[in-house]
């Protein structure tokens, strides 16, 4: 394996966006579980708006199955809460 990272392998890699503004001190106590959950969630929301599953008012439909992430340590259940 190679030391060095080529930009010719970050199309091997998929990547999930959490916004900068919720490592901000005024998110200091959200969970890092919950920021990263919001990440899927907004992950979610861009394939939505993508294949135009949009409601009349432009606002982009969210679906996730929260089960199963629920099975490893219930984990993404508190962080939903913690949101």
């Amino acid at each position: 394996m190679n030391r060095y990272f080529k930009t010719s392998d970050a199309k091997n890699f998929a990547f999930y966006k959490v916004p900068k503004a919720l490592f901000e001190e005024k998110y200091k106590s959200v969970s890092t579980d919950a920021k990263m959950l919001y990440g899927l969630l907004l992950d979610r929301m861009y394939l939505s708006v993508k294949n135009g599953w949009v409601d009349k008012k432009g606002r982009g439909y969210k679906y996730y199955i929260f089960h199963n992430k629920i099975r490893s340590g219930k984990t993404a259940f508190r962080s939903r809460k913690n949101m």
